[in-house]
């Protein structure tokens, strides 16, 4: 009984050791993926943004032109 205590404890530590190391190679391609995600969509987002900014401010220099043929 004595000596299983610390056999136990020394097993419990292999497991964990194990699941810390092995929970980094699981979790690096889910980071990596995510990473890539959010990376796209903040490329997508300036992608659209700047032509549309583009469009608005060719609207605004023509809009007086066409309230005035009112």
């Amino acid at each position: 009984m004595l000596a299983s205590v610390p056999v136990a404890l020394a097993g419990l530590l292999a497991v964990f050791l194990l699941l810390l190391v092995l929970s980094k190679r699981i979790a690096s391609p889910v980071a990596e993926s995510y990473e890539k995600q959010r990376r796209f969509i903040t490329d997508a987002g300036h992608e659209l943004k700047t032509p549309l900014t583009v469009i608005g401010a060719d609207l605004d220099l023509v809009e007086p032109e066409l309230e005035g043929s009112e």
